[in-house]
C-alpha cells in the first residue's frame, strides 16, 4: 500500500472512532457505500481511492481533504478548526504576518517539546 493510503486510513479510523462511526454510518454521511469505506480503511494494495471518495469523506466529518492525507495526524490536527484558519490565514497574509505566524508557531512547538519532555 502506498504511503498516502496509508495514511488515509489510519486518519479515517481515527475519525470513525473518535466519532463513534461504523462504515455502514460514514457511508450514510458521506454518500458513498460502505464496500467503498471499507476498502479506504483496509487498503492492502497498491490501489489509491478515488479522490472524490476521499473528498466526500473530509466534508463528512467537515476537513479538509490534506487533514486525511496528513501522515501520523493527532487527532487535534483532524478535528481542529484552528488549524485550518491558520493555514488560511498564512496564505492570505503578507510576508510579514506570514513571519509572524512562523514565529507563533515555532515558539509553540519549543513550549510543546519541553511540556513533553
Amino acid at each position: 500500500m502506498n504511503e498516502e493510503a496509508k495514511n488515509l486510513a489510519k486518519n479515517v479510523r481515527k475519525l470513525m472512532s473518535f466519532n463513534n462511526d461504523t462504515q455502514v454510518t460514514l457511508a450514510k454521511k458521506s454518500g458513498i457505500s460502505q464496500k467503498t469505506i471499507s476498502n479506504i480503511i483496509n487498503a492492502d494494495d497498491d490501489k489509491s481511492p478515488n479522490l472524490k471518495n476521499v473528498a466526500a469523506i473530509a466534508k463528512a466529518y467537515k476537513i479538509q481533504v490534506w487533514h486525511l492525507l496528513y501522515p501520523n495526524a493527532p487527532l487535534d490536527i483532524l478535528k481542529n478548526d484552528t488549524v485550518e484558519k491558520l493555514v488560511g490565514n498564512y496564505v492570505i497574509t503578507t510576508a510579514q504576518g506570514r513571519n509572524a505566524i512562523m514565529s507563533v508557531c515555532e515558539a509553540t512547538s519549543s513550549y510543546s517539546a519541553m511540556a513533553t519532555a
